[in-house]
């Protein structure tokens, strides 16, 4: 049990490759694959979030740099192409 309970404590921290693999009574048996099944769920649920996270983040960039070339454009003189400072 306390080899098990080390090994929880290790997904809870985070590390959720971490994999249970104890030679037990039936009951503790079937604990440890569900707590198997549940850390790879989290590992690939949070692997996605960090994908989002990072599309999300090259999203925001490319919006910034449109809003800059937007704000650009709405000093610029259509004529000429002077910045006309907004007036």
């Amino acid at each position: 049990m306390e080899r098990l309970a080390g090994e929880v404590n290790e997904i809870a921290e985070g590390n959720f490759r971490s994999i249970i693999n104890i030679k037990a009574n039936k009951e503790v048996e079937e604990l440890a694959r569900a707590i198997n099944h549940m850390s790879s769920n989290l590992f690939s649920r949070t692997d996605q979030l960090n994908t989002l996270v990072q599309q999300l983040e090259q999203s925001r960039e490319e919006l910034n740099r449109e809003k800059d070339k937007l704000a650009l454009i709405s000093i610029t003189d259509e004529l000429t192409g002077y910045i006309t400072g907004g007036f």
